[in-house]
Order: structure tokens, then sequence, then C-alpha cells
């Protein structure tokens, strides 16, 4: 189960993703690319490539 440090530990970690030059503005823009960058162990760049690859696939 979660605790406060945990959730502390991830709150950490999502603001060092924030990055508002790329508009990554948002915790809600960031958290995605962790999560993608952690679970796939690609680089950051991969990640954010892989959600937001391009503006016609709808946010897939």
């Amino acid at each position: 189960m979660a605790n406060l440090l945990d959730w502390n530990t991830l709150h950490h970690k999502v603001q060092a993703y924030l990055d508002p030059e790329n508009g990554i503005d948002k915790p809600q823009k960031a958290f995605p690319i962790l999560m993608v960058a952690t679970l796939l162990n690609v680089s950051d760049e991969e990640a954010e490539d892989a959600i937001t690859d391009g503006s016609m696939d709808r946010g897939v």
C-alpha cells in the first residue's frame, strides 16, 4: 500500500519531467512520459515521442 513517502517520491519525479518550454507544463502531461520511460525502459525522448508522435493520431 502506498504511503506518504511513496507519493512524495512520485511527486518529485513528476516535477523533474516538467518542461514548460516544450509544452510539458502540467504534472498531467509529465506523468505519462515518466511512466512510459520507466515501464518500457526507454529514454525520456523516446517516451515523449511515443506518446506524442503526431497530430493525426488523435492522441493514441
